[in-house]
């Protein structure tokens, strides 16, 4: 997706930081971070932002400036945070109404997550409704991901049977 008026601009990722994935971001303005936030958007090299899961955040001051300790669920070594870096973060701005005929189906929440060959994924466990399109969190064996509701993606949403099908999820799992 990309950034419009909807999206906040945060900060960017400037280091790696430990081995287990955590970055720090320099914040523009503090009042913007906090361990509150469960969903940051890093900016990819084309532009696009897409949504990454935050594990853990601490906020902290040295020397009158700020800098946001973030660990994100899908980036887990040193190495993996390192090609973030230089990355520019948002936020996605609640205060933006959606409206309901945009937000796609009812609610996803508790469907069994398919691929097209039938295999099991997981299970959605949560939603976020943006302006281009609404995401789902998918809770999977080794983690989760958050996953746009869009055609690329969800081939089939199944209601009578609580079932969504999935393709193209090589993207975003390793």
């Amino acid at each position: 997706m990309r950034a419009d008026n909807n999206f906040i601009f945060i900060g960017k990722i400037v280091k790696a930081h430990g081995t287990k994935g955590e970055v720090v971001i320099a914040l523009g303005q503090p009042d913007l971070a906090g361990p509150e936030l469960e969903t940051l958007f890093v900016k990819n090299f084309a532009g696009d932002l897409l949504p990454y899961k935050v594990e853990e955040a601490v906020l902290r001051e040295k020397s009158s400036r700020y800098s946001f300790f973030v660990k994100f669920a899908r980036i887990d070594s040193r190495t993996e945070s390192e090609e973030v870096v230089g990355s520019e973060v948002y936020k996605f701005d609640d205060a933006v109404v959606m409206p309901e005929k945009e937000t796609g189906p009812a609610s996803l929440i508790g469907c069994d997550v398919f691929d097209e060959q039938g295999t099991a994924i997981g299970k959605v466990v949560d939603e976020m409704h943006t302006q281009a399109h609404p995401l789902v969190e998918i809770d999977y064996g080794a983690g989760s991901l958050m996953l746009p509701y869009v055609d690329e993606y969800i081939v089939d949403y199944r209601p009578e049977d609580k079932r969504v099908i999935v393709k193209n999820l090589d993207r975003f799992i390793e």
